[in-house]
């Protein structure tokens, strides 16, 4: 009974703080996000290391640019496989009838 009475009570003065804080922010949407996140327990991604071809990279900007490289090249290659100009790109309808018009392999 105790231990139930304990539970109900942390409950509630959970509740009342978490109220309290987003309260206080008012129209703050920035801080309003922190109180939820907090209260989610939502933790932030974080990709401490990248291996590429056995190299393991720590550094931010080398991640980045790794990454950054990857994802072009990879739009390199559905262009090349799919006989898009990149000039095509800028117009999506040109795309969208060459899409619709492949035939599948």
């Amino acid at each position: 009974m105790a231990r139930n009475r304990l539970v109900s009570l942390i409950r509630k003065e959970k509740r009342r703080f978490y109220e309290r804080q987003l309260e206080e922010c008012g129209t703050d949407q920035s801080r309003m996000w922190r109180v939820f996140r907090n209260l989610l327990m939502v933790k932030q991604p974080s990709l401490r290391s990248l291996r590429i071809n056995d190299e393991v990279i720590t550094d931010v900007s080398q991640k980045a640019a790794k990454l950054n490289n990857y994802f072009v090249e990879s739009i390199e290659c559905i262009v090349a496989e799919t006989n898009i100009q990149l000039g095509d790109v800028q117009s999506g309808s040109k795309v969208r009838n060459r899409m619709q018009n492949a035939q599948p392999s």
